[in-house]
């Protein structure tokens, strides 16, 4: 049996080093991978500044050429940098829940202070785009985050304000987000950048249309416009005259409205950049001009336009213009048919919002499933590395030693098993002791003799009633304690059921010279257990000894509580007390406690459970007779 444990073991060690070479040739490898790309804090800040000046495609052509440089970069993970690119990338295509994980994830030092404000900043951004608006919770962190990166002197201080330019806009308030899309301008590091100025005046003259700015509206046009002459930029250009048709709209000019809009709709179509929301718009003014049958014209385009393009989840917004251009030409009919169409596109629209959800749930719950595995893989790969070059150093000195060792625990185990079979035999017999000696003294053989000639003086005097009652809870009672020396633990209340029936024998026989309370406090005793026949010998003793010869009304009171994970057992009575002379009543009771004890760690000590019992003589501490016994056991549930 050793020589076959010692052989497995050689050839145990033989496959270990084996591993230890292959593990670090991985790591030379991994070494060498690790190299090819290293970028640093400074490249990345100077990209997020960068594209600020590119057009939403190019950016995302930048981004996934960032990605692509971390395919054969080892240990990617662990870079905060791979995580922030797998963030914009999630962020740019508004999967915002990816996105925030993806930041989240991003591990950095205190050396690292401009990167943890930046993974802090698109942690906000995603939750502030996750959202309709910016909740009570958000604002103070977007506030508390820009205060720490001001403070800091941080170079990305301005997308903090940009982001609070987001939220307070979402939140309808243009005021304010008029102030932090200023403060987000002017200090920007690329302000005298054509394409940044032309985004902040279009911006500003939105949030100025907004919040009914007068003063400032006319500047901000002049200054888009003198933009626009610079930039040549189309799709700007449409922009600026949506607004110019949002402005005249909210000055009730709608002919100056309808002049823009037909501008704004030309220059997509133009560009071919047209949306259902285009159509929409342009039939909007229509009407606003009384020019039904245009804007009629306009929504069938758009109906026809959407069909070609594969639109269709967007028509609602043409059918509830529709509809609504119908009823102003009292055509109810087709405005109903509208309507329903439009109750459909919304249904569906609904149902595909479900199912997205639903998937992307699906898809969060993966991505978190992955994640920590990679994590549990990378934590257990780290240990095992270190593990190992611990045993490749240690491994040629202590390698006999090792071997010696393994032989000296085998003899130490089979020593240990026999020693546990000792101990478990020798726990066995003690148990049968104690329970013999426990069935011994769990009644008075005087009791029973007593309890007979009792019964039998009360059939004598023809008491048939007594007799019966007396004869029922001598009968229980022994039926009691014959079931429950079978079992090793009864519940509470079948042990104070069994209590009750011997106090009822005994006020019957010392024709109720005392009286028996029990006190619970809403405590669960039928779910609780405890060792059968445990409180019997000290109720027997109270009764025996305490009421004997004494000249007043005993009381026997028994009070059940819960203190922390122990019950608490206090069984009290107004006896004479523990001061008596007769020494053989004293052997007797002091060796009924020593054989509870005994039970007592036999089935609660030897599981580490503090179980114990104390007994006080009232006399000790206070000027009344009697004896109080505190049991105190911990809590069993059956």
């Amino acid at each position: 049996m050793v020589n076959r444990q010692f052989t497995l073991f050689l050839l145990l060690i033989l496959c270990f080093f084996t591993s230890c070479k292959q593990q670090l040739n991985n790591e030379e490898t991994a070494l060498n991978n690790k190299e090819k790309y290293t970028r640093t804090t400074a490249d990345y800040l100077a990209m997020l500044l960068s594209i600020d000046t590119l057009s939403i495609e190019e950016k995302k052509k930048v981004v996934q050429q960032e990605k692509d440089q971390f395919t054969a970069v080892a240990n990617k993970e662990e870079n905060p940098f791979y995580h922030y690119i797998s963030g914009l990338e999630a962020y740019q295509n508004k999967a915002f829940d990816e996105a925030q994980q993806h930041f989240t994830a991003m591990q950095t030092t205190a050396q690292q202070a401009e990167v943890t404000h930046l993974k802090e900043l698109y942690i906000l951004y995603s939750a502030l785009n996750s959202n309709a608006i910016a909740d009570a919770a958000l604002m103070e962190e977007l506030l508390l985050k820009t205060s720490e990166a001001e403070k800091a002197n941080s170079s990305i201080t301005f997308r903090f304000y940009d982001a609070l330019a987001q939220a307070y806009f979402k939140n309808r308030n243009p005021a304010k987000a008029l102030e932090y899309a200023t403060l987000h301008f002017e200090n920007h590091p690329l302000n005298k950048s054509v394409v940044v100025q032309q985004r902040y005046y279009e911006i500003s003259l939105l949030l100025a249309i907004t919040s009914g700015n007068e003063d400032k509206i006319d500047h901000l046009r002049d200054e888009f416009k003198r933009l626009l002459a610079q930039t040549q930029d189309p799709l700007a250009t449409a922009r600026y005259y949506d607004l110019e048709t949002f402005y005249y709209n909210i000055k009730k000019d709608y002919p100056q409205a309808l002049a823009s809009s037909q501008e704004s709709f030309n220059q997509l179509k133009k560009l071919d950049a047209l949306t259902v929301a285009s159509f929409n718009n342009l039939a909007t003014s229509f009407i606003k001009n009384n020019l039904v049958d245009s804007a009629l014209t306009y929504y069938k385009e758009g109906l026809h336009w959407a069909d070609t393009r594969n639109k269709g989840q967007e028509k609602g917004i043409i059918y509830s213009g529709l509809s609504n251009t119908y009823k102003i030409k009292g055509d109810y009919k087709n405005a109903l048919i509208a309507l329903d169409s439009c109750y459909k596109v919304e249904t569906a629209n609904q149902e595909k919002i479900k199912a997205d959800f639903i998937a992307e749930l699906q898809t969060k719950y993966e991505t978190e499933k992955k994640d920590s595995e990679i994590t549990l893989l990378k934590t257990n790969n780290d240990l095992n590395q270190k593990v190992i070059k611990q045993q490749w150093r240690m491994f040629t000195a202590f390698g006999l030693l090792i071997v010696f060792a393994f032989l000296y625990m085998q003899i130490r185990y089979r020593q240990r098993l026999l020693k546990e079979r000792n101990q478990r035999l020798e726990t066995e017999n003690k148990k049968m002791q104690v329970e013999q000696r426990a069935l011994q003294l769990q009644l008075n053989p005087h009791f029973i003799y007593n309890s007979i000639a009792n019964l039998q003086g009360l059939i004598v005097n023809d008491q048939k009633r007594q007799a019966n009652e007396y004869l029922l809870a001598f009968s229980t009672l022994m039926r009691n304690i014959l079931e429950h020396n079978r079992c090793e633990f009864i519940t509470l209340k079948e042990e104070l059921t069994t209590i009750s029936n011997y106090v009822k024998l005994q006020q019957m026989r010392y024709a109720n010279k005392f009286e028996y309370t029990v006190n619970c406090h809403d405590i669960l005793i039928d779910n609780i257990e405890i060792p059968p026949m445990l409180l019997q010998p000290f109720v027997e003793n109270a009764i025996e000894h305490g009421f004997a010869h004494i000249d007043y009304a005993g009381k026997l009171s028994m009070e059940i509580t819960q203190e922390n994970q122990h019950i608490h057992i206090c069984i009290t009575d107004n006896g004479k007390g523990l001061n008596t002379p007769n020494q053989k009543s004293q052997t007797k009771k002091s060796l009924s406690q020593t054989i509870t004890q005994e039970r007592l760690d036999l089935h609660y000590n030897t599981t580490q459970k503090r179980a114990y019992f104390e007994v006080v003589n009232k006399a000790d501490t206070t000027q009344q007779t009697g004896v109080v016994v505190h049991i105190y056991l911990p809590i069993l549930i059956d």
